[in-house]
């Protein structure tokens, strides 16, 4: 979401409302060690049921979905899903490496995997959220690099450098919703507690347009962005 002195997006709008969900399945826990050993993997409920009941619930609310590449080998159906419904698909990782921690070299490997496994399932994204949430500097050259046109990390401040986006967002942890002039709102649920979007955040952005929607109880972290200009 792009801001401007006159409004946020081609059409200048007053206000505007994103929402994005990170992460899907088990490879974050796979990642970190936190996935129980020997149990199976394919059925999380991430992809089983939260997915199918966002994309039945959500309308027509424009979302994206930052997930990791490990994804497109245990349930191609779901990204498919999300791609079919009209809903942008961005890289979040292989399986969740902490982006600060990996040196460029590890990073283009991370990339590499990640684009050629969603492109064999039809899925071509156009941005990236580094998993953690913090950037690292070479973030325009990797997504020059690697076609993507946008890359969303913790910060204030949107910019444009050499055709490449930085649409950055506020990190607040857990069920706490952060007010500001210049970023909006930001909520990110806790990892397996229930978030409900509800009509109460549109009465927040009502003075400056009417915004509201409802969904199910979200079992997966969701970031909330609105603006107001």
């Amino acid at each position: 979401m792009t801001a401007s002195k006159g409004g946020w997006g081609p059409a200048y709008k007053k206000a505007a409302v994103s929402f994005t969900f990170d992460n899907l399945g088990e490879a974050a826990d796979l990642e970190m060690g936190t996935w129980p050993q020997g149990q199976a993997v394919g059925q999380h409920y991430s992809a089983i049921e939260t997915v199918p009941a966002l994309l039945e619930h959500l309308g027509d609310i424009p979302v994206t979905f930052f997930i990791e590449g490990w994804n497109a080998n245990i349930y191609p159906n779901t990204l498919r899903a999300i791609a079919n419904a009209g809903r942008e698909i961005g890289v979040h990782g292989w399986r969740h490496e902490i982006w600060t921690r990996l040196n460029e070299t590890k990073q283009s490997e991370v990339m590499d995997r990640t684009l050629e496994a969603m492109g064999k399932v039809g899925i071509h994204p156009g941005g990236f959220r580094p998993p953690g949430g913090r950037g690292t500097e070479n973030l325009p050259y990797m997504m020059r690099k690697f076609g993507l046109r946008y890359f969303s990390a913790v910060g204030s401040q949107d910019a444009v450098e050499n055709q490449v986006a930085s649409i950055p967002f506020l990190l607040r942890r857990g069920r706490r919703l952060a007010r500001r002039q210049d970023a909006g709102c930001i909520l990110i649920t806790r990892r397996r507690a229930s978030f409900k979007i509800r009509n109460e955040l549109g009465h927040r952005l009502a003075e400056s347009a009417p915004v509201g929607c409802t969904s199910p109880a979200v079992w997966i972290p969701c970031v909330v962005t609105g603006g107001r200009r």
